[in-house]
């Protein structure tokens, strides 16, 4: 069976997804002000990219999961 995450998460950021949708909805991308080409998208110009990324996010405010390596915290 599949598992529709929409289900359990309102709204986020998973850079990736599709554009519009509420996983992308929390995305900051670039931080450019108008036109932003990167909000949303799989690499690093998505400032919440990534394990550390998503750590940001959650640091930020912005969300309130974040699925990262145990390594990040620290790093970070």
């Amino acid at each position: 069976e599949d598992c529709d995450f929409t289900k359990y998460f309102s709204k986020g950021c998973a850079p990736g997804s599709e554009v519009g949708s509420t996983f992308c909805a929390q995305c900051k991308g670039s931080g450019k002000p108008v036109g932003d080409e990167d909000r949303c998208k799989a690499r690093s110009e998505e400032q919440y990219y990534g394990y550390t990324g998503a750590f940001r996010c959650l640091v930020e405010g912005a969300g309130d999961v974040a699925f990262i390596k145990h390594t990040i915290v620290p790093e970070s």
